[in-house]
């Protein structure tokens, strides 16, 4: 069962056959304990304040059996990692234009009271919360809000929750994943 909160990936996987619902990370609509294993790339990242972070967390904890496993995947602000660039800066089509994302210029400037600072695309990022410019396929261009995660950071929320076992820590191309069985 895949849950997303937004209803245009969830209906991409509806074309595709899959039992998917749609919901809040915070919220899951499964009862506790009921689930062998649970994934979440990409998501936990978005959420803006530590207390929201670890939420997510504890929720992908309730779901879970006695036992039970999942793999949580955030970005990583280090995404250089042992002299080795992650994808994210190494696929940069736009390597030799200063601000390494068309139109950020432009944004930065509409946005320019911003409390977050605006990140430029496929470069290091230099906070830890920033806003990433994101493209409509239509057309248009919005903000995304990212908390990218620091090594210390990650490990430390990973080892602080209750009712979990830490199975492994690694670094994967610019993300910070764990392993995590409820015990």
């Amino acid at each position: 069962i895949g849950c997303d909160r937004s209803s245009g990936l969830a209906g991409i996987c509806k074309k595709r056959s899959f039992e998917v619902l749609l919901s809040d990370c915070l919220r899951l609509p499964l009862k506790s304990g009921s689930i062998d294993a649970a994934i979440s790339i990409a998501v936990i990242h978005h959420l803006s304040t530590p207390d929201r972070r670890r939420a997510a967390f504890l929720e992908i904890l309730r779901i879970l059996k006695p036992g039970g496993r999942c793999l949580i995947y955030v970005w990583a602000k280090e995404q250089n990692r042992n002299s080795t660039k992650s994808t994210y800066l190494r696929f940069n089509p736009n390597k030799n234009h200063k601000s390494g994302a068309e139109g950020v210029e432009e944004v930065q400037k509409l946005f320019h009271d911003l409390a977050l600072p605006v990140h430029t695309n496929r470069t290091n990022f230099t906070h830890s919360d920033v806003l990433v410019p994101w493209k409509r396929q239509g057309g248009g261009e919005f903000l995304r809000y990212y908390h990218v995660f620091e090594e210390e950071e990650f490990i430390e929320l990973c080892k602080g929750l209750e009712n979990s076992q830490v199975e492994k820590i690694y670094y994967d191309q610019g993300n910070w994943c764990t392993i995590l069985r409820k015990i």
